[in-house]
C-alpha cells in the first residue's frame, strides 16, 4: 500500500475486517448512475391565506455584521 494510506497502520486482521465490511455493503458504496428517480411528491412549503411572507434573514448578525454587509 501507498504510503499515508488510511489502512497504514492496521493490522492483517483488521484489513481483512475493513475489506469483507465493504464487500457486504458494496451496493451502498458504488458512484451513482444517474439522477434520483422522481418523487411523487416533491417538497413543498403550505401558505396560509392572506399572509404576507416574512421577510428577515436567515442568519442572525451582529449590528457590526449587518452594517458591514449593508455597505
Amino acid at each position: 500500500m501507498k504510503a499515508n494510506s488510511p489502512l497504514e497502520g492496521c493490522t492483517k486482521e483488521h484489513k481483512q475486517q475493513l475489506y469483507d465490511l465493504l464487500h457486504v455493503y458494496m451496493g451502498l458504496f458504488q458512484e451513482p448512475k444517474g439522477l434520483a428517480p422522481k418523487m411523487e411528491v416533491e417538497h413543498k412549503i403550505q401558505l396560509l391565506l392572506n399572509t404576507s411572507l416574512l421577510n428577515i434573514g436567515l442568519y442572525r448578525l451582529s449590528i457590526i455584521k449587518i452594517n458591514e454587509l449593508k455597505k
